[in-house]
């Protein structure tokens, strides 16, 4: 059996490799502070004032060498979760060679302008750029609660133009695990186990896809639950469509990452390992499965239930426009029997009037009989049409009267 690597010889292992295969990590924050890190000033003053933009990280998740500088790190997708909360996702690799563990490192190479707009972002950008500090940097929250042991130079950031003042948006940050990584698995079964030593990263993973599907949750319960208004109908309908292929696309994520962790390669590593370092990781490993099982039954039934509020979002939009169209019919109806009483007097009046001086000899009665009579063809010319409903009413009558005579 291989020696086990003490930390730092397993650390240095760690930071060695770090090119090939990819999963995503999820980066979750707020579109508002997004605007306050990226651009805060005119789009045309961009260029000049910061002649190296493409070269600004707004996040990384990169393999730490104190000799090398880190590169760029470019987001690849991004979208609205609420009006207040936005998602960028980055692509990093991991690649598991031979007993050696090759863990994450960006390998983005496109600026954010040529990312994928789901829903407006770089217009959103553009609008709201020319307010606030010209600012662009980045700041590595740390989610872990202990300082790491392993003494390097922190990963460079620009510093906040206001230290002192409460930032509760970060954006949410994987910069901690090479920082960190040693002290969240056990080094003597890391070393032998490569696939162990990986549970850190897909934790991370888990915990903020986690939190990402709790907001897109809370969202479809507001919207769910609104009382509907056609102004807003739009915009609902948008947010749903974007959050249903948002959830479609995650859900075939976790199913290639339970396939990557099912793969059988992976268990002769624990081959190397002691009877109790080999539950340990076993357990370590299965957890993995259960989170991302869990996410992926998560997101089935979150894209459900969005079908389901698009489908009833389409049905309130139709119920809508067919009260709407009620509405207009009544009035319709209303114009009808409106002018079915109104011409026949404007028809005799209007024989009456223009030939007042040849009828001068005959009496007013004349003109309210034949009125009367013009009003009545006119009555049963229109009922003319309606005759099976009015026969129908009255045979029911007649049923009625007749059923009571026989009852009495």
């Amino acid at each position: 059996m291989t020696p086990p690597r003490s930390a730092a010889e397993y650390r240095q292992a760690i930071l060695k490799f770090g090119s090939r295969s990819y999963t995503r990590s999820i980066l979750h924050g707020y579109i508002y502070r997004f605007l306050v890190e990226l651009l805060r000033d005119n789009d045309a003053d961009l260029a000049r004032k910061f002649p190296n933009l493409d070269h600004y990280e707004i996040a990384h998740v990169t393999k730490y060498d104190a000799t090398t500088p880190s590169p760029p790190s470019y987001v690849r997708g991004h979208a609205y979760l609420s009006n207040s909360q936005f998602l960028i996702e980055q692509e990093i690799s991991i690649t598991i060679q031979a007993e050696e563990t090759v863990l994450w490192s960006d390998v983005g190479n496109r600026p954010l302008s040529q990312s994928l707009d789901f829903h407006r972002f770089i217009a959103h950008l553009t609008a709201c750029s020319k307010t606030g500090f010209s600012s662009i940097r980045f700041i590595p929250p740390s989610l872990v609660g202990r300082d790491s042991d392993v003494c390097d130079d922190a990963l460079p950031f620009l510093p906040s133009l206001h230290p002192t003042s409460n930032d509760p948006s970060l954006i949410q940050s994987a910069t901690h695990l090479p920082h960190e990584h040693h002290l969240l698995v056990d080094p003597t079964i890391a070393a032998l186990d490569p696939m162990y030593a990986l549970t850190p990263i897909f934790a991370f993973a888990a915990a903020t896809e986690n939190e990402i599907l709790g907001t897109v949750s809370k969202r479809y319960e507001l919207i769910s639950s609104t009382r509907w208004d056609p102004k807003h109908s739009v915009d609902y309908m948008e947010q749903l469509i974007l959050h249903k292929h948002l959830l479609d696309e995650h859900a075939f994520r976790h199913e290639e990452v339970l396939r990557f962790l099912a793969q059988e390669d992976f268990v002769r590593f624990e081959s190397n390992l002691s009877p109790e370092h080999a539950v340990i990781a076993r357990k370590a490993k299965q957890s993995l499965k259960e989170d991302f099982e869990f996410l992926l039954h998560r997101c089935n039934i979150l894209s459900t239930r969005h079908d389901g509020a698009m489908n009833n979002l389409v049905g309130l939009t139709a119920l809508g426009e067919a009260r709407k169209q009620i509405r207009l019919a009544t009035q319709v109806t209303k114009l009808t029997v409106l002018a079915t009483v109104f011409l026949p007097l404007s028809f005799c009046t209007s024989i009456f009037g223009m030939n007042f001086v040849e009828l001068v000899g005959l009496r007013v009665w004349v003109w309210g009989l034949v009125t009367v009579l013009v009003g009545g063809v006119t009555v049963v010319g229109y009922a003319w049409d309606e005759r099976g409903v009015w026969v129908e009413g009255v045979r029911r009558l007649w049923a009625r009267r007749g059923g009571g005579s026989e009852g009495a």
